[in-house]
């Protein structure tokens, strides 16, 4: 299974790499592109750069690009995943829940080109509906510090993300 943009500006012979790499790698579970060299202006070079960075050091999720397709899982995997997001958003929840549950993920580089038509959204708000969208998808208690004091037992928990000092809980605290 599978998904991408259709703004052109993946080369069709990268998303045939990218295919052929999960079928050939029978340990891989989701294989993805990553956007090494962009013609896509300064701009939004610069959001992706700062987009990736918070997103690897809040959810320590270990990939250089996001938002990068196509993005190509085995069926099973999809059907772990669980996944609910109908909008962008729906990279950053693939890659969150793929790291929470110890999937493995390669990422294929590749050269992003201009746009043939069209022209991009992405913006400094983008940075910003990246955490409304988090938000908004589920209840979450952030904190800072020492976790050990906290006593989370009998608690309905779905998963939660830990990096750099913060914790987010997904999920209802009952």
């Amino acid at each position: 299974l599978g998904y991408m943009c259709g703004d052109g500006q993946i080369k069709m012979e990268d998303v045939i790499k990218v295919i052929k790499t999960i079928q050939a790698n029978p340990d891989i579970d989701i294989c993805k592109v990553v956007r090494l060299k962009r013609y896509d202006g300064w701009r939004r070079h610069l959001v992706s750069k700062i987009y990736n960075f918070l997103f690897a050091w809040i959810f320590g999720v270990s990939t250089r690009d996001i938002n990068g397709t196509p993005k190509i899982l085995k069926r099973s995997c999809y059907k772990k995943l669980s996944l609910s997001s109908n909008d962008w958003f729906i990279d950053a929840e693939l890659l969150i829940k793929a790291n929470n549950l110890g999937m493995r993920i390669k990422e294929i580089p590749v050269t992003f080109y201009p746009r043939k038509s069209g022209f991009s959204y992405v913006n400094y708000l983008t940075i910003l509906e990246f955490l409304k969208n988090f938000v908004k998808d589920s209840d979450i208690i952030l904190i800072k510090g020492n976790h050990d004091k906290f006593d989370f037992s009998g608690k309905k928990m779905k998963n939660y993300y830990f990096n750099s000092g913060i914790m987010f809980f997904h999920g209802h605290m009952t």
